[in-house]
């Protein structure tokens, strides 16, 4: 494809060396490659990959994860009257290298969470608002290891080289647009003033004719020079840029403060009118063909229809850019160029953005998912059959056969009633202190095993809290 764009250029400029005079539509090959790029900043941009930050995924799981919690886990993370938080990771969590990086999305939550009908607010998101007591510690229990779960996985997302900002879209037209205006936003008419821009009140070459450092710089200008109509006497070429309909002549400004308002005009030929998909194989092959017009000689390099003498405008000279800082001796100077280089940037930036999403994307719908399963527990806990309310059911301690034959074993090695008192689960049947046996005493591992069964409980709930 490129040796196709390379023998295209080739002859189209061995053409207009040939050409005694240039006519109109000369141009039309460069501006039609030149429209998408155009369009891009005058209509917008998409992009084809996913730019979704997962700071929104991460931020509810951890809302929702605190909202549940204990309302002193949430309380000691508020801040003070003078906005300090009241209580710091090392305080409450030493050397606890996870606490540390989560305590500062922890304060920004419990300071948005002050209200209640802030937390209901979250606790309505999830279906949970008016559920009941089971539902809510079932909840709090999956809510709390989702949480952790998402945690590992912005660890891993914030690990990703070159991780994108919050609005990728908007950081790629900026990028356009100063390609096509020399700034973002585009302004207006008195706006419009690039570095080392001429003024075009005297002539033609002060904007298209650069001398010394390298201007011409926008895109703007360049359709400008490639594309309006001679402004003074001459055999000028009238419509160098015609493009598919025939649109009316558009005349060179007369000053600076024009040159914008000409720009419209010349971008009306352009049959583009709606957003357009952006990305980085999109940008390189827009500036490769681009690249392909540059014409480099051993004086200057020029853009555009050229014949001989210069960018005047008229039908015997050249509709063009004359670049005058860069030269056949050196043609990667052209690289210098303003509008180039934006495009260059651009061009980075998405590829960026589409490696960083490679490796993201299945880590971004992991933490989706997570939060789409956490804020629609209430609605399948209310979608499920439920007990039966006013029924109390106590459950008794279980004591196994083996539990049971290993209390024998210990309590049969006890010979007398001093070592059997001794044992917490044991007592002496006998006449006399050494005369009888040992058993285990049934009431006393029911108590213990009852008062283990609950010790489990209370600290599943603790870590569940934390």
């Amino acid at each position: 494809m490129a040796t196709v764009i390379l023998i295209t250029a080739v002859l189209l400029v061995t053409a207009n060396f040939c050409k005694a005079v240039l006519t109109d539509g000369v141009n039309e090959p460069i501006f039609t490659d030149l429209c998408p790029v155009l369009n891009w900043a005058e209509n917008g941009v998409t992009l084809d990959v996913d730019a979704s930050n997962e700071e929104q995924d991460y931020m509810d799981i951890q809302k929702l994860n605190m909202t549940l919690a204990p309302d002193e886990w949430r309380t000691k993370f508020n801040k003070n009257e003078q906005g300090k938080p009241t209580r710091t990771a090392e305080q409450d969590h030493p050397k606890d290298e996870m606490a540390a990086q989560l305590w500062q999305t922890w304060v920004a939550l419990a300071n948005q969470l002050k209200e209640t009908d802030q937390r209901d607010e979250v606790l309505d998101a999830a279906k949970l608002k008016e559920a009941a007591q089971t539902t809510l510690r079932q909840a709090r229990r999956r809510t709390a290891e989702v949480a952790a779960a998402a945690y590992v996985l912005k660890q891993a997302l914030d690990n990703i080289p070159n991780k994108p900002g919050l609005n990728e879209q908007a950081e790629v037209k900026k990028l356009i647009d100063t390609a096509v205006y020399g700034r973002s936003p585009k302004g207006q008419g008195t706006d419009f003033n690039p570095p080392g821009m001429g003024d075009p009140s005297t002539n033609r070459a002060t904007l298209c004719e650069t001398t010394g450092s390298i201007k011409v710089d926008t895109l703007a200008e360049v359709a400008v020079c490639l594309c309006t109509k001679k402004n003074d006497g001459g055999s000028p070429v009238n419509e160098p840029c015609r493009h598919l309909t025939t649109g009316s002549e558009v005349d060179f400004p007369t000053a600076a403060n024009q040159v914008l308002s000409k720009y419209d005009l010349v971008f009306k030929q352009c049959d583009h009118k709606l957003p357009a998909a952006i990305s980085a194989p999109a940008v390189n092959a827009a500036k490769a063909k681009l690249w392909s017009y540059f014409n480099h000689q051993t004086a200057a390099t020029y853009l555009g229809a050229y014949i001989t003498t210069g960018c005047t405008g008229d039908n015997n000279a050249g509709v063009c850019v004359k670049y005058n800082g860069i030269t056949d001796a050196d043609p990667s100077k052209t690289n210098e160029i303003g509008w180039l280089q934006h495009l260059n940037a651009a061009g980075l930036r998405l590829r960026n953005l589409e490696t960083y999403n490679r490796k993201a994307a299945p880590l971004k719908a992991k933490l989706r998912s997570l939060r789409d399963d956490i804020y629609n527990l209430g609605t399948i806990a209310a979608a499920l059959p439920q007990e039966e309310t006013g029924k109390v059911v106590h459950l008794q301690p279980h004591v196994t056969a083996t539990d049971s034959k290993a209390e024998a074993v210990s309590c049969s090695k006890h010979k007398n009633n001093k070592t059997a008192s001794t044992a917490s689960n044991c007592k002496w049947k006998g006449k006399t202190d050494t005369d009888g046996t040992c058993e285990v005493d049934d009431s006393k591992v029911t108590t213990q095993k009852m008062w283990q069964e609950q010790e489990i409980e209370l600290q599943g709930n603790l870590l569940r809290k934390n």
